[in-house]
């Protein structure tokens, strides 16, 4: 069985749909599927994202600038096709936001079947499933203007898109309770506007006492600015991105970080956090996850000052009655502990005949 992925990951768009697909592809790896990922080449060089040798990327020549995908859309879908070559490929797995049914119809005609990671439903999808990961039932009917009947959609949190480091977590203890001296700052794979920065500086002012973890992905365009930051105060660890996301969200008593995929992984950790949305694709999760008192919606990033933020962790660290309820709130909307998110998709593309009958 053969898997392709169409995922890209710059500095603009960041590497969150790279990091969930990573997260679908690890596990078909396990079970024995081959699996590619086709990308556009970027400043930052996709490589650094996939850790797996077994993992082949092909990369697309770059696209001119200042060009909409409106209209580059049926070239992708050329350079796409091109890509796939000869060989036979059982499912396409498409995680971009410039594609759509226009795009998938296209290159259906060189795989199996296609699924389509999406979290906006603003737009057509050729598709045999679609899976969201953010919660809210309206979705599901907003969906349905977008695909055919006959497609499958898995929607809500019970689908986020955890990676394998996350799996052994499932099982224990992940409450938080008692003081929150540990912190943990994280802004995803980009963050442009540099909202890192506001937040080591809030915190020093709110927790000038705590031990904080920095993690700065790759392609963070401010990476030195920060660690000569962080190496103004011996409390402050910096960390040039890293695979041990889960380990270092299990040591931590709280977070500040961004919306998307990461809002997932600190639910599922139980980690109470302070969340900022940095882009539109953020803004529902965040908007979800803070209803349901998982998180605290800190707003827009440039809405942010880092006295208000710092009046926010302030204000949480104190709490620790609610921390302990945010944690337990924060776990009850990920719930992995006997179903692996990864596992089931994984099974559904193995054996669609299989559930397709059931």
């Amino acid at each position: 069985m053969k898997v392709v992925f169409r995922v890209d990951a710059n500095t603009e768009i960041g590497t969150g749909h790279l990091m969930r697909c990573l997260a679908l592809a690890s596990a078909l790896r396990q079970r024995g599927v081959v699996v590619q990922m086709i990308s556009r080449e970027n400043k930052i060089g996709a490589t650094m994202s996939i850790p797996h040798g077994d993992i082949s990327l092909m990369q697309l020549p770059a696209h001119p600038t200042g060009v909409t995908w409106d209209k580059l859309w049926e070239n992708d879908a050329q350079d796409t096709i091109n890509a796939l070559g000869s060989d036979k490929v059982d499912w396409l797995v498409v995680d971009h936001y410039g594609l759509d049914a226009r795009w998938e119809t296209r290159v259906r005609k060189k795989v199996g079947r296609i699924l389509v990671i999406d979290d906006l439903a603003n737009r057509p999808h050729d598709c045999d499933l679609l899976v969201d990961q953010n919660p809210g039932a309206e979705y599901l009917e907003r969906y349905k203007r977008w695909v055919s009947p006959s497609c499958r959609i898995f929607l809500g949190p019970q689908y986020a898109f955890l990676r394998e480091e996350f799996r052994p977590y499932a099982s224990q203890n992940r409450l938080r309770t008692g003081r929150a001296d540990r912190f943990l700052i994280s802004m995803g794979g980009a963050d442009l506007e540099n909202v890192t920065k506001k937040a080591i500086q809030a915190t020093r002012l709110a927790a000038p006492d705590a031990k904080v973890q920095v993690i700065v992905g790759y392609s963070n365009p401010h990476q030195a600015d920060l660690k000569v930051l962080c190496a103004q105060d011996s409390s402050y660890h910096y960390v040039q991105g890293t695979s041990e996301m889960a380990r270092l969200m299990k040591d931590a008593d709280m977070a500040i970080g961004a919306g998307g995929i990461t809002t997932w992984e600190r639910c599922f950790m139980g980690l109470p956090a302070i969340v900022v949305t940095l882009a539109d694709n953020q803004e529902r999760s965040v908007r979800a996850a803070a209803e349901g008192g998982a998180i605290v919606d800190a707003g827009w990033f440039h809405t942010l000052t880092v006295e208000n933020l710092a009046k926010q962790i302030s204000v949480l660290r104190s709490d620790s009655d609610k921390r302990r309820v945010m944690s337990e709130r924060a776990i009850a909307m990920v719930p992995q502990d006997h179903h692996w998110a990864m596992d089931v998709l994984a099974d559904h593309l193995q054996h669609w005949e299989t559930y397709a009958v059931a």
